[in-house]
């Protein structure tokens, strides 16, 4: 829509910065908060927005392949009291080995597999996969973009086993693409487009602003919500959405971005240096040990004095390095006691004085 015309200095006075940032973020892609959907959906409609490739940008699968499918919830409404039409439908799919724990053992799981249910994801779509060849998928993905399909979708829940660690589990919900619907059924369905975006609260008042009271309620229930364990299992198979919910609720503990950046996984690996075990840590006070740094292996150089050991147990000399053969692994060497220069003396004979 055109811009109004509102008379004020402010962006005068910034004009420079705000050149400079629109500039560098005009052209980036819209961002949603996350709002999860409730299990026990079943014969729900949606109608698909993106379908693309694209690299993970955090975690231990950084710079690997994934697809995208996303879509915006048509239908129910409401589920378990948590508004659905308008909120996203997604599903994401790791193209690449990947591992996870299963009775406590690491299994992986080989990109092969992960194309499998990439191409099962197609024929819901309507693509004939045996007739498609590999090359073509990404011109699939937008063929499917543009077309916008309206397909069903259902959620299903998965109670976690009990640990010492989490003894009361959240409950993970799953979400599953069911098929596209035929041109019949969507005009049953409406076609009208669902609302752009994410929905809005459903506790809002007359102008469609939530007031300050729902405000605080809806901060209050995000954080007594937020499952730290589950959320962390989640980001280690991958989830981009629970990637995020991690890393907000570390800088909302206090991390920096470069201790973020430097913690060794996601979940939980009993070493301490999980982004899971530093928000604990942080959330609690108790600030892990930082590691000793390791002490540099010591080795000898032209014109330094070290120790050299004829033979086990024997007297120790301290010599001065003349000329050092790394690829021989010997060194020329002067005696300081007796100032006679003995040549090939092994490296392994040497020491720190």
């Amino acid at each position: 829509m055109p811009a109004e015309v509102r008379k004020t200095n402010l962006l005068n006075k910034m004009a420079a910065r705000v050149a400079k940032a629109h500039e560098l973020h005009k052209n980036d892609e819209t961002k949603y908060g996350i709002v999860d959907l409730p299990s026990g959906i079943k014969g729900g409609y949606a109608r698909l927005q993106t379908a693309k490739m694209d690299q993970y940008k955090e975690g231990k699968l950084k710079d690997e392949p994934y697809v995208l499918f996303r879509g915006v919830a048509i239908t129910p409404e409401v589920h378990n009291d948590v508004r659905v039409k308008g909120q996203g439908v997604m599903l994401m799919i790791p193209l690449c080995d990947t591992k996870k724990t299963k009775d406590g053992q690491e299994v992986t799981i080989p990109f092969e597999q992960h194309w499998g249910d990439f191409l099962n994801e197609l024929r819901k779509f309507g693509i004939d996969t045996v007739r498609m060849p590999p090359t073509a998928a990404d011109g699939v993905l937008l063929a499917l973009q543009n077309q916008k399909p309206v397909y069903r979708f259902s959620t299903r829940g998965w109670m976690p086993p009990a640990t010492a660690r989490d003894p009361n589990p959240k409950e993970m919900v799953f979400t599953q693409f069911d098929g596209i619907v035929s041109a019949e059924e969507e005009v049953s369905v409406g076609q009208s487009a669902p609302d752009s975006g994410f929905a809005a609260p459903l506790n809002t008042v007359d102008n469609n602003e939530p007031s300050n009271d729902d405000q605080q309620g809806e901060a209050t229930a995000a954080g007594d919500d937020f499952d730290l364990t589950a959320e962390a299992e989640k980001a280690e198979q991958g989830d981009m959405s629970s990637i995020e919910l991690l890393k907000d609720k570390a800088r909302e503990v206090g991390l920096t971005e470069e201790e973020i950046d430097n913690s060794t996984s996601w979940v939980s690996q009993g070493e301490g240096t999980s982004l899971q075990e530093l928000i604990e840590a942080k959330s609690s006070g108790e600030e892990p040990e930082p590691e000793p740094e390791p002490e540099p292996e010591w080795e000898p150089k032209v014109g330094g004095v070290c120790n050299y050991t004829i033979k086990a147990g024997g007297k120790v000399h301290q010599v001065k390095v003349d000329k050092i053969d790394k690829k021989g692994g010997t060194a020329d060497v002067t005696n300081l006691g007796d100032k006679k220069k003995i040549a090939k003396v092994p490296l392994a004979k040497l020491s720190a004085a």
